[in-house]
């Protein structure tokens, strides 16, 4: 989320509840969202106890005008996937989400261009309750990168996150981490590194 995909949790989610931002963290339950991104909670068990005070949440309503009206491609993002395909890049979604990556596939279309392998609220990471930018999240998803590559080789991988804590445990890892900083900038890096060129 806003390294492909613009997240509503900063802006959307608070105004839908006619909080601010610094509000919405204040009232929210304090591990609701980390148990759900690790399927921990289903989504009518999220909803039930997201606030502390226990409101009720319209989950209709709440998916419509929060989720699906606000999921979309951050600007430039569609062509640079499309490119990074085009030249038969392996690209694979690895996130701290919940199930609600469903909706986001269902609004933005993703999958022509990745697989949604290593999602915090699929296995292999729920199994054991991972999340970026946990070591432990890190080393499953390259065990899981060198089973399906050669016998014994480590793959070349590169990770792009928004996140700096995020790249630098991907590097700690043995993957090339890239901080996001827009489209721009990431097909120039990309570029660079994969020498080839990268069209937005």
């Amino acid at each position: 989320m806003d390294t492909i995909v613009h997240d509503p949790f900063y802006t959307a989610m608070p105004a839908y509840f006619d909080l601010t931002f610094e509000q919405l963290l204040e009232q929210k339950h304090p591990t609701a969202w980390i148990d759900f991104e690790s399927n921990r909670l289903t989504e009518d068990e999220f909803f039930e106890i997201f606030f502390k005070d226990g409101r009720r949440i319209d989950r209709h309503d709440f998916v419509q005008r929060v989720l699906m009206d606000n999921y979309e491609i951050l600007p430039g993002m569609d062509g640079l996937l499309r490119s990074l395909r085009g030249h038969g890049f392996d690209l694979r979604a690895f996130s701290n989400y919940p199930v609600w990556y469903e909706y986001v596939e269902e609004a933005c279309g993703l999958s022509k261009y990745l697989s949604w392998e290593f999602v915090s609220c699929l296995p292999p990471l729920s199994t054991q309750g991972l999340r970026k930018p946990s070591e432990g999240c890190f080393e499953v998803v390259m065990d899981r990168l060198r089973e399906g590559g050669v016998a014994g080789s480590v793959p070349r991988v590169l990770f792009v996150d928004d996140r700096a804590a995020n790249v630098d445990a991907a590097e700690r890892a043995g993957m090339e981490g890239i901080l996001f900083e827009g489209a721009e900038a990431l097909a120039s890096t990309l570029g660079e590194k994969l020498g080839v060129k990268i069209i937005e």
